[in-house]
């Protein structure tokens, strides 16, 4: 068992419960398409329980990986046994017509720590077998976005990690560069 993992979990079940639920019921983009158990502290020790691989800081990219969080992968292979029905339902922004692109408002909404508060989303994104399945564990906040000691889960969703949103963005399209890559959900 990760004992990072599960010292996040519980951290984040703890003080920002309404993030928690969050991770287990996606409303946008990829899915686990997973029956979990009712997302309480099991939920976290079922997860915590996988065979995830802690990506090396010396093999983070800068303008994908905040320096400041640790990343969690699962392969492919872990993917067919723990989620065989997990789909992708993700292009990245250089991948698809800005016009077929709009921004939302995301669920997760930290500015103080350079979470976002908008996402890019649109109706003509498919879905596709998942082949990985990230988890990033960062800085805790509570419920009411204030700074406290200790690490929690900031997100946790199958498919491929992409480049994550400027932290002053606007929530403007065109005040954005798509040729970045990021990610652009399934509405």
């Amino acid at each position: 068992m990760n004992q990072t993992i599960l010292e996040a979990f519980s951290l984040t079940l703890e003080k920002n419960r309404k993030h928690f639920i969050s991770l287990f019921n996606r409303k946008t983009g990829s899915q686990f398409n997973h029956e979990w158990r009712e997302p309480t502290d099991f939920a976290g020790r079922d997860i915590a329980r996988l065979p995830w691989q802690e990506l090396p800081k010396e093999e983070f990219i800068d303008g994908i990986h905040l320096p400041f969080c640790q990343y969690f992968r699962l392969d492919e292979e872990a993917m067919k046994h723990h989620f065989p029905f997990a789909r992708q339902k993700m292009e990245t922004s250089n991948s698809i017509d800005r016009d077929k692109i709009r921004a939302s408002e995301a669920v997760h909404t930290d500015e103080e720590r350079g979470t976002r508060i908008h996402e890019l989303v649109s109706d003509h994104v498919g879905e596709r077998p998942c082949t990985e399945a990230w988890l990033i564990i960062g800085p805790a906040s509570d419920e009411d976005n204030n700074n406290i000691d200790g690490l929690m889960v900031w997100t946790m969703f199958p498919g491929e990690l992409t480049p994550p949103l400027p932290k002053d963005w606007d929530g403007k399209l065109e005040s954005l560069d798509l040729s970045k890559g990021y990610a652009v959900k399934a509405a």
